[in-house]
């Protein structure tokens, strides 16, 4: 199989006015891709778009409120605008970044429905409402590629991160299904996995004044924006990005009676903090 080449295609990257997002994005744009940047904050955006021109290449900043857009889906009038505007701009995007996230953390049984559904709407409706919509341009130059980034947490829950878990094992679940149903369309789909990064998701995420351990070593966005790329080109249905995670992973599956018991562990300790 021939490698994906980004020169000259269309990538929308959610969340791309920092951390991840704005590392992808200047990522891709490296790569020859023309890049529509969308997120909440218009200025951050334009910030983002000016530093790739400056780097000689091609971004227009496109904002939006996903959480809006997830409660519209694919057929409301945010996301048509949005790829309206993107196709216009810049063209039909052939490879979607569901970068976006939201994170909640604390207590499942402190956990509010409201904030649970929040995280949902980000986490899961939104790439999902965007998948839809970009879908048909993709079949029409048949094929795409759209990455889904998750987490560790997607395949490994831990305690008092039950809300953002429960979001990101859902997200993989989509991205599973999604692959085999458009694998023949010529689409790809990536799942990514990063492990704790040093950006302001954690310093913006809901629940209280809990935070997950500092003690784990930090990714750069730099470093999960690459793998990110290579593993795009490559073709890979998955990237995971650490050691630890990789770990933690693997003992979730092979022995949940002792990840239990870690957890466990780790759950009394982070309480007691």
């Amino acid at each position: 199989m021939s490698r994906f080449a980004f020169e000259g295609r269309v990538a929308l990257v959610t969340g791309a006015s920092r951390g991840i997002g704005e590392a992808t994005a200047k990522e891709l744009a490296r790569r020859g891709a023309r890049v529509a940047l969308t997120a909440r904050s218009e200025p951050d955006l334009a910030r983002v778009a000016g530093a790739i021109r400056r780097a000689g290449g091609t971004a227009a900043p496109f904002p939006l409120d996903l959480e809006r857009a997830a409660a519209e889906g694919a057929g409301g009038r945010s996301v048509r605008g949005l790829f309206r505007a993107v196709e216009a701009e810049v063209g039909a995007p052939s490879v979607l970044v569901n970068n976006a996230g939201f994170g909640l953390y604390g207590d499942l049984e402190s956990l509010s429905e409201s904030d649970l559904r929040r995280a949902f709407e980000l986490n899961v409706i939104a790439p999902h409402a965007l998948a839809r919509a970009v879908l048909p341009a993709m079949r029409e130059q048949g094929g795409g590629v759209i990455v889904n980034v998750s987490s560790v947490l997607g395949r490994q829950a831990i305690p008092l991160a039950g809300g953002y878990c429960a979001s990101k094992f859902a997200l993989e679940g989509l991205s599973q299904s999604l692959r085999a149903e458009v694998g023949d369309a010529g689409v790809h789909v990536l799942v990514a996995r990063p492990g704790r990064t040093d950006s302001s998701f954690r310093q913006s995420a809901m629940g209280g004044s809990w935070r997950p351990p500092e003690g784990v070593p930090a990714m750069r966005p730099e470093a999960v924006a690459r793998g990110i790329a290579d593993a795009v080109e490559s073709a890979a249905p998955a990237v995971d990005f650490t050691l630890a995670g990789r770990a933690l992973m693997t003992l979730g599956r092979l022995s949940p009676k002792l990840t239990d018991r870690a957890m466990r562990a780790f759950y009394r300790r982070s309480r007691d903090r």
